[in-house]
């Protein structure tokens, strides 16, 4: 790291860089504290080292992916929930399906399509599916 980074923006004992350090999921965390959520999912590369198996970052990456599918969730926005589920670490989320199904109104060209999306992972995960809970 040393030969990298130069003398200058390494120290040792104990090692840390010794300027401020710009990250993609620093952004997305700080964009979230401030309640900018389409900011954050925008800002948001995916979940972060997913090759990762260090328990660091795998505990990172369950805390910024939580935090950030909670904001989307709990703003009910569907085009946040729509970019969500077209995401590749959203596309099997039935959950947040649902939650994107439920937005849209009932004469929406998309609505049978999400529906069915919801149908095809409830029966992959087993379960009820939302039409069939909520009678739609």
């Amino acid at each position: 790291m040393r030969r990298i980074l130069g003398p200058g923006l390494l120290d040792s004992r104990p090692y840390r860089l010794r300027v401020e350090v710009g990250a993609d999921f620093l952004t997305v965390t700080r964009l979230l504290e401030h309640g900018r959520v389409a900011e954050a999912l925008e800002a948001y590369a995916g979940p972060l080292l997913p090759a990762s198996d260090a328990p660091g970052i795998a505990r990172l990456r369950r805390l910024v992916d939580g935090q950030l599918r909670a904001a989307v969730m709990a703003s009910a926005d569907r085009s946040l929930l729509e970019a969500w589920v077209h995401s590749p670490w959203g596309s099997d989320d039935l959950e947040m399906w649902e939650s994107y199904a439920a937005t849209l109104p009932a004469n929406s060209p998309t609505r049978p399509l999400a529906a069915n999306r919801v149908t095809q992972l409830a029966a992959e995960y087993g379960l009820a599916t939302w039409v069939q809970r909520s009678g739609n």
